[in-house]
C-alpha cells in the first residue's frame, strides 16, 4: 500500500472527503472455489450484503430425566439445536429467491 502511495494512517482524514461522495468504488480482488471451478481467473461483485447479528436466548424448564417424560420436557439446548440447523435451509432457500430476483 505504501508503495501506492497510501497511508493507512492517516485514514482518519479521509472523513473530509465523505461529505461530497455520492458514491464509492472498492477495488480489491474477489475470489473463492466458486470462480475456482467455473475457471475463472476474477469475479465482479454486483452487490453486497450487510452482516446482520441477533442475540437469541433460549428458556427452558429444568425436569429430572427419570420422572419427566421426552414429550414433555422443555430442552432449551435442544430447541437452539433444532435452530442453528434450520438456520441454513433458512440461508438457501433466501439465496434461491435472491437468484430468482437478480435473474
Amino acid at each position: 500500500m505504501k508503495r501506492c502511495g497510501l497511508e493507512i494512517e492517516r485514514f482518519p482524514e479521509a472523513q473530509k472527503e465523505q461529505k461530497n461522495a455520492g458514491a464509492y468504488l472498492e477495488l480489491h480482488i474477489e475470489q473463492g472455489p466458486v470462480l475456482e471451478r467455473m475457471g475463472l481467473p476474477l469475479g465482479v461483485v454486483l452487490g453486497t450484503k450487510g452482516v446482520e447479528r441477533h442475540i437469541i436466548t433460549f428458556h427452558g424448564q429444568e425436569a429430572h430425566s427419570g420422572s419427566t417424560p421426552m414429550n414433555a420436557r422443555r430442552d432449551a439446548l435442544a430447541a437452539a439445536a433444532k435452530l442453528a440447523l434450520e438456520i441454513r435451509t433458512i440461508a438457501k432457500n433466501m439465496m434461491t429467491l435472491f437468484a430468482l430476483w437478480a435473474a
